[in-house]
């Protein structure tokens, strides 16, 4: 992550919500560094341990995910996960039932820092703090010692063992319709980033795929992971910086982890979509119930608008560093 002294960089991470979840601090990006986040990401591992001997949960036991290269924008996305994830945690701690995503709204940055991520992890220890209230677990984990060597890629590995542990604590995991409200705004994303680039493409649009029923989490899982592959090609194309991710299939896959690939695609489209000038805020719309094969449907189709906008960046390389 690149931090900067300049004024652009005290922005603020605006973060909208309809749910009672106000932003506990927001730093400055010079102060803050990859170090300072992945020291935060250690202390909610460690504050989810107590959560879970408390609630006699089973332990998250998967390596962590083999990923190298990440961006700070793509640390950003997880970090929204984790933070969303720690929020539902917190409402069914009080009674108070799971949070919808259709109530959360986000506008990113245009070039996220450590701050930003920063500022997330401390709304996700303000929500951990909710539940140990709630359990009645007194004191806080110690802070680690600070890691000078930690990078967004460290972040990033921290925050997704984090959230796999959030699944495995919540009472209402992440389902098929919390992931095709993202798979959903990805694929309006893309659409109004061709719609930039050329609107000629609508003369073209890719049919939506027929639906095949008896769809499994793996499925929409591996399906997106084919998006995210068409995604690198397009960064790698346009020189464009991009996480690379190596997808392990052995694993047992759950929705809630279908949810986070999900929303690592997003996290590259709207990439994509702010090198164009596309401002859409990041919310969620709410839908009726889906299974897999609703997803796995609609993942379908976000590969087909990948490889026409694919063909479009193709045609003009430049394509990001337009006017």
């Amino acid at each position: 992550m690149i931090t900067t002294s300049s004024s652009a960089a005290t922005r603020r991470l605006l973060v909208v919500a309809l749910i009672a979840c106000p932003l506990l601090q927001t730093a400055q990006a010079g102060d803050i560094e990859p170090a300072d986040v992945f020291q935060n990401t250690l202390i909610i591992r460690g504050e989810l341990e107590r959560i879970r001997i408390a609630l006699e949960k089973p332990r998250e036991q998967r390596p962590e995910i083999k990923i190298r290269n990440a961006q700070p924008r793509e640390v950003f996305f997880q970090a929204i996960t984790l933070w969303v994830k720690t929020e539902r945690l917190c409402r069914e701690a009080r009674g108070a039932g799971a949070s919808s995503l259709a109530r959360i709204q986000v506008a990113p940055p245009a070039d996220v820092t450590p701050a930003e991520v920063w500022t997330l992890t401390l709304n996700a220890i303000g929500r951990i703090s909710c539940v140990k209230r709630v359990l009645d677990l007194d004191g806080d984990v110690a802070t680690p010692p600070r890691d000078d060597t930690k990078t967004p890629t460290d972040v990033f590995r921290s925050v997704v063992q984090a959230n796999r542990q959030l699944n495995l604590l919540l009472e209402h995991p992440f389902n098929p319709s919390d992931v095709f409200g993202i798979v959903t705004l990805t694929n309006d994303y893309l659409t109004e980033t061709m719609d930039k680039l050329s609107p000629e493409w609508r003369a073209d649009v890719p049919e939506m795929p027929a639906r095949a029923d008896g769809k499994m989490p793996i499925d929409v899982y591996r399906q997106l992971t084919r998006c995210l592959g068409v995604v690198q090609r397009i960064a790698a194309n346009s020189d464009l910086d991009m996480l690379e991710f190596e997808a392990d299939f052995d694993q047992d896959i759950v929705p809630s982890d279908v949810f986070d690939i999900a929303s690592l695609v997003l996290s590259e489209v709207r990439y994509f979509a702010s090198e164009v000038g596309v401002k859409k805020r990041y919310a969620f719309r709410e839908f009726g119930k889906k299974v897999p094969s609703d997803v796995y449907q609609l993942a379908l189709w976000q590969e087909a608008l990948l490889e026409t906008f694919e063909a479009l960046a193709k045609r003009d390389p430049e394509w990001h560093a337009n006017d």
